[in-house]
């Protein structure tokens, strides 16, 4: 039932909300015939004409009369989607419409066969495309666009929803991979041809899937048992297996399986244990790579003569400070260098690398890195102190173990920042601290002269001992 409204007040709408706008306020509820055609031939300014030309219960002869007497492509363009446009104005559209007013036709969901069958064969590429993206087209005319030789077109078409499963297996087989990637990136496809690509053994197809925001269970489950690493392992960042999975994976005789699960944070400890004992080393070296690796299973990989799980664990930022010391013991040298790059490697750690291992490597990068340690063995220093490097010296400078012949010694070093180590050793006694007060360079002497300042207000603040008459007297005193 047509509304009550007076022809001012909409007037006054259409000036103040727009054409389009007030097309939808009265969508539903419907204006009257009488007014329409009184808008029409007592005011036919360009947005009343572009109102009743969108309008889709505007009677058909004023929309017939439109298009005879307007040639705007805005109100033409309005006409070709109206639903109440006469079959025979949008023939003639067709045929004969400018490119912008022919899309606006192909866009039309109400359109008949006779318009398809011009429009699917249109030169324009921008009309074939809204075309092929039109569900309400008939299969037939989504058949001739999928031999369209413009990609463009099959990609627009691969994106719409109730396509037929011969239009879909024809689009599958398309020499462009653009229309490949968005039938299976994004296409409207039935369930049961999605699943039959998630259970084949195409990585492009299945690799596509998987860009989908959703998928459901078992496709992501067909996924997960892909013969390709790289899908497998996506897939299962997005899939939550159970346990009896995860224990089939941990048991398949596919390596692809083991490694795929080999890195989730997810994995039951027994399934761990499991995996520590692969016979593959890339499934041992994802485990100990693992972050959640469980204490118990990081310290018989840190325990085993298996190097690369070890350099592995050694990088592993989540294991306990046992297996940290394990590490450090390790016989292979690249582990106990990983655990001396570690960032947080600790003083204690430091002296089971540098007193324990023999492994002098490990002092050399100490001094490439400008690292110092105090509890160096005083066995090893004589050899450190010696060395052609400047930042091997430094590092033993800065020992609390070196004694007063060898930190005199190093005080005459050449080279300023083994002086400068030493200068801050808090374990050199004045003697040393004296020489170096009196170094040629000027941070090195006043760094000596700070801790000899220091070193004397100390002394001068500690009590004076007692002599010995001084303690029997107060012994017989008490």
């Amino acid at each position: 039932m047509a509304i009550s409204i007076e022809k001012e007040e909409l007037l006054d709408q259409l000036q103040e909300i727009g054409a389009e706008s007030l097309v939808k306020k009265y969508r539903r509820n419907l204006l009257s015939s009488r007014l329409l055609v009184d808008l029409y031939t007592e005011h036919p300014g360009k947005d009343v004409l572009l109102f009743l030309s969108l309008y889709p219960t505007a009677p058909g002869h004023i929309l017939q009369s439109i298009s005879e007497n307007y040639d705007d492509p805005t109100l033409l363009s309005a006409l070709a989607k109206n639903p109440r446009c006469p079959p025979s104005i949008l023939i003639k559209t067709a045929k004969e419409g400018n490119e912008h007013v022919r899309e606006a036709l192909a866009s039309n969901r109400l359109q008949n066969q006779r318009i398809s069958e011009i429009l699917v064969r249109d030169p324009s590429l921008h009309v074939r495309i809204a075309l092929a993206k039109n569900p309400a087209i008939l299969s037939r005319f989504q058949v001739l666009l999928t031999q369209d030789p413009e990609p463009a077109v099959r990609v627009a078409l691969a994106g719409v929803s109730k396509l037929n499963e011969e239009i879909v297996l024809t689009l599958e087989d398309d020499t462009s991979p653009v229309v490949r990637n968005t039938l299976y990136t994004t296409g409207r496809i039935p369930p049961q041809l999605r699943q039959y690509w998630a259970d084949s053994d195409s990585e492009e197809k299945q690799t596509l899937l998987l860009v989908r925001k959703k998928l459901t269970d078992q496709e992501l489950k067909s996924l997960c048992k892909s013969p390709h690493p790289a899908v497998q392992k996506s897939a299962l960042l997005r899939h939550t297996p159970s346990e009896c999975e995860l224990l089939h994976w941990a048991e398949s005789e596919n390596n692809s399986d083991r490694q795929a699960i080999a890195n989730r944070q997810d994995l039951p400890v027994s399934i761990q244990h499991i995996l520590a004992g692969d016979p593959l080393l890339d499934v041992r070296t994802a485990l100990a790579s693992n972050p959640a690796i469980d204490s118990e299973v990081a310290s018989c990989v840190a325990a085993s003569n298996d190097p690369e799980p070890c350099c592995a664990l050694a990088e592993n930022p989540a294991i306990p400070t046992s297996v940290k010391t394990e590490l450090c013991l390790h016989e292979n040298r690249d582990v106990q260098l990983r655990m001396l790059y570690r960032d947080d490697i600790t003083d204690d750690l430091l002296e089971i690398l540098i007193n324990e291992t023999g492994n002098f490597n490990i002092i050399e990068h100490m001094g490439s890195r400008g690292q110092t340690c105090a509890n160096i063995n005083p066995t090893l220093l004589p050899a450190i102190l010696a060395h052609p490097r400047p930042s091997v010296r430094a590092v033993g400078a800065g020992a609390n173990t070196i004694g007063l012949a060898q930190s005199n010694t190093i005080a005459r070093d050449p080279i300023v920042s083994v002086r400068k180590t030493l200068a801050k050793n808090p374990a050199i006694s004045p003697v040393t601290l004296e020489k170096l007060s009196r170094d040629w360079n000027p941070e090195v002497a006043e760094l000596a002269k700070k801790r000899l300042k220091s070193h004397e207000q100390k002394s001068k603040s500690k009590p004076e001992e007692p002599t010995l008459g001084a303690r029997i007297v107060q012994f017989f005193s008490e």
